[in-house]
């Protein structure tokens, strides 16, 4: 499993961890790959890894370049972003663009972002998480489904779409 952001509350990785402990927990065996430069109060995240015995199920990538990131997505077997905040939510597109099917958050920009081609969970809630996470890691048929899913969630967003919606927004302003 792979979860991308930088390394900063917002992201909600405690809660992500906490899933990752129940899942050990009730015998699941996954790993997840975090990628992401350290922010503001990033220490939290190691010491929370540690604390619940997860060094060898979670990996801290550190900063990844974006010409590496459709790599790193396309090895991945789900894309978990349960974040609390988010303005858009763009790795949500990233990694259905990838073919990665995707579990987030319920709240913010990011439901949104998803649409009906995501797991959507609330966010503080790990035992919802694990449980969404379980389900894709198990369902190979769910996972087949989000990734069609994904892929014409992902058609439905592009630079030149914004651009062109941007520019209509301010030619409205401009003429009123």
């Amino acid at each position: 499993m792979l979860s991308v952001g930088t390394l900063e509350p917002g992201k909600n990785r405690t809660q992500l961890l906490r899933a990752m402990a129940l899942l050990r927990d009730s015998g699941v065996d996954c790993h997840l790959v975090i990628a992401g430069q350290p922010a503001w109060n990033h220490r939290s995240d190691y010491d929370l890894t540690d604390q619940l015995q997860l060094r060898n199920r979670v990996k801290f990538l550190g900063y990844v370049p974006a010409l590496d990131m459709p790599t790193l997505y396309s090895g991945a077997l789900l894309l978990v972003f349960p974040s609390l905040h988010e303005g858009f939510g763009l790795p949500i597109l990233e990694a259905m663009a990838c073919g990665v099917p995707v579990v987030t958050s319920n709240r913010s920009a990011t439901a949104e972002t998803a649409g009906d081609a995501a797991l959507l969970v609330d966010p503080g809630d790990a035992a919802a998480l694990a449980e969404a996470m379980e389900l894709l890691l198990g369902d190979a048929a769910l996972r087949a489904d989000l990734r069609a899913r994904g892929h014409a969630q992902a058609a439905k967003f592009s630079w030149q779409r914004t651009a062109r919606e941007t520019l209509q927004q301010y030619e409205r302003v401009a003429v009123s």
